[in-house]
């Protein structure tokens, strides 16, 4: 009896237990998945680290190196999927859920550079020679037909197919800008155009006596014509932009090497892909060498670049970069070809003659940093940052020619020595928002934005000219620098002109307690309307422009300069086929 009574009341709470569950196993809704693929529209290619994710809810998956990707849990019904990928056109599609099944969607991406970034944030994918968007005249990406000024742009695929190293190498592809001498000095529709350039759309001033090196840069885009309605201050010929090599989330590796005459020798190092798994943490790494002799005595130099990159890219919505670019060159500062008193034959010198001595040298550093960040706060509403902090800096010791030969001997230069150290910094912000509108059969692209600029020069130097005395060519005699003369027929390169023993009977000036300074406000609107095969720019800038230099009859004393000004901008482009706009 006592068994039977146990073995009922076991059987009784296995039906309570039976029906009590049943009811909560009933409340528990079936659900589906969904699988596929993620490939490259154009290649076919899988695609990995893609996000895909079911619009509305807050369900996804990334895919894998196979481009595949699973969601699981997913309450029957319809929904829309949704791949995006960073350098590529979102997709969506829809799909439907069925219980206790699997939903299988293939997906391929397009390729869209257009849609990246306001502000450069990540890299070029395309390897072509020509650029089908840019950011330097608009400062928004548009395709160079739509722009209303002419924008030329060379890529680094045409760069490195000519063996391009430095700036000036490049302008042989733009017609209307050539080099106006051997140093950092172009002229752009017949304006002398020296020094001040933009890096990723920020204006910065390098050195004069050197172009750029280019190892690092992803193309230069040359704005011919003003271009102060965007960049404040600039050169009425045209503007050279420089952008950088920024990191790209597919691994990519490249190394060059050349050698040449005169003892020339030349490497380059490529490096990008992505730090982690999910490819929200991309770097870049460039590294540059340079070295050569030249056809001209005691005018070689050595080189070396190292520019790295990094962008984090946290969602969607938010990209940030940061670039680091350090440049150093060693050699001397070439003043060109010295020839006798009163000829104007340029070869009564043999081409190779120089004025420099063996320890003249010019050591210039650039130094500079850009930060850059952009987040959409809407799918219409962008807000974009930059910051550009630059740092040049020259320590030059060199002996030239003081136009000026001895009266008693024309075949006699008396010689000139310049001793200098120099620095530059400067700092230039911009942030501006952009929104994307439709009003009607108009489209508009509106910017507004503000942006700062300040440069900050310093330096100590002294010159000293003529041995015992200085004879000027208008015949005054003048206390000499006891720099030793130099004669053309028999030229002397040697050590013991030392340049402590000089006199600072040139000009002599200490470095400042405070330096130079120039800087500039902006305020600007930009509004791009497009309706149908018509485009129109419309731009107003304000600027505010102050500059504090020495005075010119008291050093100790500064002198500020200050200027207002309105810069409006209109263009107009109408679309005549795909590949010609007026």
């Amino acid at each position: 009896m006592p068994h039977l009574i146990m073995y009922r009341t076991l059987l009784l709470l296995f039906v309570l237990f039976f029906i009590a569950a049943a009811p909560l196993h009933a409340q528990q809704p079936q659900t589906g998945a969904v699988e596929g693929r993620v490939t490259s529209a154009e290649t076919g290619e899988a695609l990995a680290g893609v996000n895909v994710s079911l619009e509305g809810t807050t369900q996804g998956a990334s895919t894998d190196d196979d481009g595949r990707y699973e969601i699981t849990g997913v309450a029957p019904g319809s929904y829309t999927l949704v791949a995006s990928f960073l350098s590529y056109a979102t997709e969506r599609r829809d799909v439907t859920v069925e219980a206790s099944e699997t939903t299988t969607a293939h997906m391929a991406l397009s390729a869209s550079e257009l849609e990246l970034q306001e502000v450069e944030v990540t890299g070029r994918r395309a390897t072509t020679y020509d650029a089908d968007y840019s950011f330097a005249g608009t400062k928004v990406a548009t395709a160079p037909l739509d722009v209303p000024q002419a924008v030329n742009i060379v890529t680094k695929e045409v760069i490195d197919a000519q063996q391009g190293y430095t700036l000036n190498d490049v302008t042989r592809n733009v017609s209307g800008v050539n080099t106006f001498s051997g140093y950092n000095d172009l002229t752009a529709r017949g304006f002398r155009n020296s020094s001040t350039r933009l890096v990723n759309g920020l204006k910065t001033e390098f050195g004069f006596w050197h172009a750029p090196i280019l190892p690092h840069i992803e193309r230069t885009e040359f704005i011919k014509g003003p271009a102060s309605a965007l960049y404040g201050n600039a050169n009425p010929g045209g503007t050279i932009n420089m952008v950088t090599k920024k990191p790209l989330s597919e691994a990519r590796k490249a190394l060059s090497a050349s050698a040449g005459s005169y003892g020339s020798y030349r490497a380059t190092a490529d490096f990008t892909g992505s730090v982690n798994d999910e490819r929200t943490l991309l770097y870049r790494l460039n590294v540059g060498y340079d070295r050569s002799e030249t056809f001209r005595f005691l005018q070689g130099h050595e080189s070396y670049l190292v520019a790295p990159s990094i962008s984090f890219l946290p969602g969607e919505d938010t990209r940030v970069n940061a670039d680091l670019v350090y440049s150093r060159r060693e050699g001397r500062l070439d003043r060109g070809q010295a020839i006798f008193f009163g000829s104007t034959d340029l070869t009564s010198t043999p081409i190779d003659f120089s004025l420099s001595q063996p320890g003249d040298f010019q050591n210039i550093t650039d130094l500079y940093l850009t930060l850059s960040l952009r987040h959409n706060f809407t799918n219409w509403l962008t807000f974009n940052s930059s910051y550009l902090k630059y740092r040049y800096d020259e320590n030059l010791a060199e002996h030239r020619t003081s136009n000026a030969f001895l009266p008693s001997d024309s075949t006699v230069l008396q010689l000139a020595f310049i001793r200098r150290k120099a620095d530059r910094t400067v700092d230039n912000v911009t942030n501006y928002l952009t929104a994307d509108v439709q009003t009607g059969p108009v489209a508009h692209k509106a910017l507004v934005g503000f942006d700062y600029y300040q440069q900050d020069d310093n330096r100590s130097q002294w010159g000293a000219r003529g041995n015992e005395f200085l004879v000027t060519p208008r015949g005054d005699s003048l206390p000499g620098g006891d720099v030793p003369n130099f004669d053309l027929d028999d030229p002397t390169y040697s050590l013991d002109r030392d340049p402590e023993t000089y006199n600072a009977n040139w000009f002599s000036q200490p470095r400042m307690e405070e330096p130079s300074r120039r800087y500039t406000y902006g305020a600007y609107v930009q509004d791009q309307v497009e309706y149908g095969p018509l485009q129109l720019l419309l731009g107003l800038r304000h600027e505010w422009y102050t500059t504090r230099v020495p005075a010119l009859d008291d050093e100790d004393e500064f002198e500020h300069v200050e200027q207002t000004a309105w810069l409006p901008r209109v263009g107009i482009v109408a679309g005549v086929t795909d590949q010609v706009n007026l």
